[in-house]
């Protein structure tokens, strides 16, 4: 998870991001013109690309209050689950402006209010620092404009964010030149966090659109070319979004290659249209669109 970009009405083609070594992005939540969408989802993640998302209406819209927050963050929960996004991905409220805790602390006991997925921020180091502190946030991402951090030089903020373990800090530089300086800013991930498509703890994502607590781990997905996405036991068995069980794929020309021992976890297949689906745990339970 260690570079990503971040970008707005500028978009990058998710192959040429992928092949200039990045291993993420960072996206907005708004369904506006520079918002994320769920075609710009699944192209992101057929490329194998974690997303991490960030909100952000206009630049000091963290300074307008408690109502502000639950509002944007209640906005945020409806639309992220319209396009799939597990809520195990963070998402980053920013104040792309300097501001002072004080300004700021309103909002996000609004944001925190209301929120399902986990909370963080953009914005000065040190303001971010005393959200953490307070409980208000859970991952911090420090902006590039060092005077929002009260540091002389961008030396320091690095040497900063690196010694309090931050989740991000936002660069000046643009190190990959396959994709044009201005159409992104360079990210490095400096402590994993969650984001869609990417858990720090190794566990398996959740897949998109379920909107249920799994109770057992998480075996995978199957999918084979031409038939679909389809259930894979920890026994080598293969079952339908019905739950109709087709026996193993022993001998079966159709299911060539794709044994239990070799699935991988992939919350893309979920997202895959006209595709049926389920996901299998370790101990045989099932789970599709429904819960079952």
């Amino acid at each position: 998870m260690t570079s990503a970009i971040d970008y707005s009405f500028s978009r990058p083609a998710p192959a040429a991001i992928k092949a200039a070594g990045c291993a993420g992005v960072v996206r907005y939540t708004s369904g506006t013109s520079k918002g994320i969408d769920h075609a710009e989802a699944l192209a992101l993640r057929n490329q194998g690309l974690w997303i991490g998302l960030v909100h952000e209406g206009s630049a000091g819209d963290a300074k307008l209050g408690f109502s502000r927050g639950k509002a944007d963050a209640a906005a945020d929960r409806t639309y992220l689950d319209t396009i799939g996004c597990p809520r195990t991905a963070a998402v980053f409220y920013a104040c792309d402006t300097f501001s002072t805790v004080d300004q700021v602390r309103p909002y996000f006991q609004g944001v925190r209010g209301v929120a399902l997925r986990p909370v963080g921020w953009y914005g000065g180091l040190g303001v971010g620092l005393q959200l953490h502190a307070e409980g208000l946030v859970d991952y911090i991402w420090a902006a590039n404009a060092t005077s929002w951090s009260g540091l002389a030089d961008f030396a320091e903020l690095e040497t900063a964010a690196h010694a309090h373990g931050i989740a991000m800090l936002q660069h000046l530089d643009h190190p990959f030149t396959s994709i044009p300086s201005n159409a992104y800013d360079y990210d490095e991930v400096i402590t994993p966090f969650p984001a869609w498509g990417f858990n720090p703890q190794g566990a398996p994502v959740v897949a998109p659109h379920l909107n249920i607590t799994l109770a057992h781990p998480i075996v995978g997905y199957l999918e084979v070319a031409g038939k679909g996405a389809w259930l894979a036991t920890s026994d080598g068995g293969v079952l339908t979004l019905a739950g109709n069980f087709y026996g193993t794929p022993v001998g079966k020309a159709y299911w060539a290659g794709h044994a239990a021992a070799n699935i991988v976890v992939n919350p893309v297949v979920a997202n895959r249209p006209n595709h049926p689906y389920v996901i299998v745990s370790t101990d045989g339970h099932t789970y599709g669109l429904a819960g079952f």
